[in-house]
C-alpha cells in the first residue's frame, strides 16, 4: 500500500486500510474539519507496542486531538480531515471526557 494515497476531492474513500503509519508524520499538525471551523492539533497517537495476535491486520491505535474548551464542541461523526501539509482522510472523531478545565479533546479509535 501507497503511504501517500489520500482522498481526493468529492471522494470519501480513504485508503484502503489506514494504519498508525498514516498518520505518526503529523503529530502537532492542525487537522481542519471540512464544513466546520474546526481546525484542531494532532495531540498524539495512543498505541500499545505489542505483538499482534495472528490474522490482525493493523495495530490498533487511537488519534488523540485537543482543543481549547468552548460552549460548543464538534460533534461526533465522519469528517474530511485536510491534514496541514498532507492528505485528507475521512475519520470519525468524537469527543471525549476531558480532565483538564481548559480543553476539550476528541479521538478517532482505529481497531
Amino acid at each position: 500500500m501507497d503511504l501517500h494515497d489520500d482522498v481526493r476531492p468529492g471522494d470519501m474513500q480513504p485508503p484502503k486500510f489506514l494504519l498508525i503509519e498514516h498518520f505518526e508524520p503529523h503529530v502537532g499538525k492542525i487537522f481542519q474539519f471540512e464544513g466546520t471551523s474546526y481546525a484542531l492539533p494532532l495531540q498524539s497517537i495512543i498505541s500499545k507496542d505489542q505483538p499482534l495476535p495472528e490474522g490482525i491486520k493493523r495495530r490498533p491505535f487511537t488519534l488523540v486531538f485537543r482543543a481549547p474548551r468552548q460552549r460548543e464542541w464538534l460533534a461526533e461523526g465522519f469528517y474530511r480531515c485536510r491534514i496541514e501539509d498532507g492528505p485528507t482522510y475521512p475519520i470519525y472523531v468524537a469527543p471525549i471526557q476531558t480532565m483538564h478545565p481548559e480543553f476539550q479533546d476528541y479521538q478517532a479509535v482505529f481497531n
